[in-house]
């Protein structure tokens, strides 16, 4: 008798035991999840001191997406998410917000940092170009080229683009005036859609509109 009974005692204090850990578990969960997305975010709440962003930067032209972690511009803190949204560009979504960490989106029509792009430059001449900071494709190099047919040159009109200057160097060597095609875009490493995560230290920060 005394024995049922002495078990039952310490089933009892196991169950209880057991009911107070799940209890604490999802009480810290919901502290966790409140502090990290912008779904629980407090009317009041300022962006603080040392908050990061983190960009999701969508390359359209090669199919890449580039994430960054950059310090928030100065003019950002003490700021609340309604601040953070007046005070960011048009190209970019805010995807998250809390005090700590901003999280921003944006799809850009551009090549990504990766790559040598050959393309024609404004004056129709033929150039390497390099998005050397995230936000816009620069020229590196203007190439002194034979007259290309107007059937050719409208394939670089886009962008032909090269996961290293030797590659981009090589194509265009072989480029002749007889007109010889373009390879195809596999025969160059573009022929799918990749998914690249990179981080780089020169990136310029998003700027805040004023």
């Amino acid at each position: 008798m005394k024995g049922n009974k002495r078990a039952r005692v310490v089933s009892f204090f196991f169950v209880a035991l057991g009911s107070l850990m799940i209890a604490m578990g999802i009480s810290l969960f919901v502290r966790q999840t409140e502090g990290a997305g912008s779904a629980h975010v407090r009317p009041g709440d300022l962006v603080a001191a040392g908050c990061h962003q983190a960009q999701a930067l969508e390359y359209v032209r090669c199919g890449h997406e580039v994430l960054r972690r950059l310090p928030v511009p100065p003019e950002w803190v003490g700021k609340t998410k309604d601040g953070v949204l007046e005070r960011l560009e048009e190209q970019y979504r805010l995807t998250a917000f809390s005090p700590s960490l901003i999280e921003i989106s944006s799809r850009l029509e551009l090549f990504c940092p990766q790559h040598f792009v050959l393309m024609l430059d404004g004056e129709g001449g033929l150039s390497v170009f390099r998005n050397t900071y995230g936000f816009g494709m620069d020229k590196i190099t203007e190439l002194r080229m034979p007259r290309v047919d107007e059937t050719l040159r409208e394939k670089f009109v886009r962008g032909l683009p090269f996961d290293s200057r030797e590659a981009l160097d090589e194509f265009v060597s072989g480029i002749d005036e007889d007109l010889g095609a373009l390879p195809p875009a596999s025969s160059i490493g573009f022929g799918t859609r990749l998914f690249h995560k990179a981080c780089y230290a020169f990136a310029k920060p998003v700027r805040a509109s004023l």
